[in-house]
This record gives C-alpha cells, sequence and structure tokens, in this order.
C-alpha cells in the first residue's frame, strides 16, 4: 500500500479515475510505502499543481516502484494504475505512516 499527499480536488479526481498521474514539476509518480516513513518535507512539498496537502489517496496497485526510499516511491512513467483507493485527511494518512508516534513529523 501506498500514500500520496494532495488537495481534496486531487484525492476525489485519484479516487474516481484510479490512476495516479506523474508529478507536474518532476518527472515520475511518487508517493511513500506505507511501511516507511513521513518527512512533511517531502510529501506535502507546497511545489506542483496540488494547491495543498491537506489530503491523501491510500492506494494499492500491481506497477512496481521503480526506486524505493524510506520517504518516497518513483515511478518511472507517466501514471499509475491505482487497484483499490481510500481517500483520507492528511492527519490520518500521517498515522497510517507513523503508528506510534502520529504527531511526528
Amino acid at each position: 500500500m501506498y500514500v500520496h499527499f494532495t488537495d481534496e480536488e486531487g484525492a476525489v479526481g485519484i479516487a474516481n479515475s484510479k490512476i495516479l498521474y506523474a508529478s507536474s514539476i518532476l518527472e515520475g509518480v511518487f508517493a511513500v510505502s506505507v511501511d516507511g516513513m513521513y518527512v512533511s518535507g517531502v510529501q506535502q512539498t507546497k511545489l506542483g499543481r496540488a494547491k495543498n496537502r491537506d489530503w491523501a489517496v491510500v492506494f494499492t496497485t500491481s506497477d512496481v516502484p521503480n526506486s524505493v526510499f524510506p520517504e518516497e516511491c518513483v515511478w518511472n512513467r507517466s501514471y499509475v494504475v491505482i487497484d483499490e483507493v481510500m481517500v483520507v485527511s492528511a492527519g490520518e494518512a500521517i498515522s497510517i505512516l507513523n503508528p506510534y508516534n502520529p504527531e511526528e513529523e
């Protein structure tokens, strides 16, 4: 499972289309594995097309990332097809990533 932070409009669009598109500023599709860690400067950057990062999609995909880091997974393509998706608040997503200390940023 993965988490992608975005604004409310983006989260709803991703949930409806079941497609996560590439970043508008960097090449590739970005998310963080639920086995990873929350790093606010990475997952909640103010760059890109999202107005804010107050929402998130928690999703599964059969597409394997090209690169995996504790704070980020990268798919070197223009989009990733999502199998299952759930829209949650950013706070809920942070709790998923940091289950023992959800306030930690």
